[in-house]
């Protein structure tokens, strides 16, 4: 599972729990709790969740999803749309 998908799926988990210690989402997910902790850190830094003493709990503001963490959502497939859009613009032309 990705990583960015792994931290969707934790997002759910804690949206119907509020609360999980990390053994409990490494179990839930079927991977180490060294990978849970990892993605906990980066949610984190992206304001979506708390971390406490073993485990983690829902940032209140967790429905509004911070700018960081949509900026690395689904960045492959923006490329791509911006590199078939690019070949209809003409030369010297922007779009806003």
């Amino acid at each position: 599972m990705a990583d960015k998908q792994r931290e969707k799926n934790i997002l759910t988990y804690l949206k119907e729990k509020k609360e999980a210690t990390v053994q409990e989402l490494a179990n839930a997910f079927y991977i180490s709790s060294a990978s849970i902790r990892r993605d906990l850190t980066a949610m984190q830094k992206a304001g979506l969740v708390k971390r406490t003493h073993g485990g983690v709990i829902l940032n209140e503001k967790s429905d509004e999803i911070s700018i960081t963490f949509r900026r690395k959502e689904n960045i492959i497939l923006k490329e791509h749309t911006v590199q078939t859009a690019i070949k209809y613009l003409p030369a010297f032309d922007m779009v806003f």
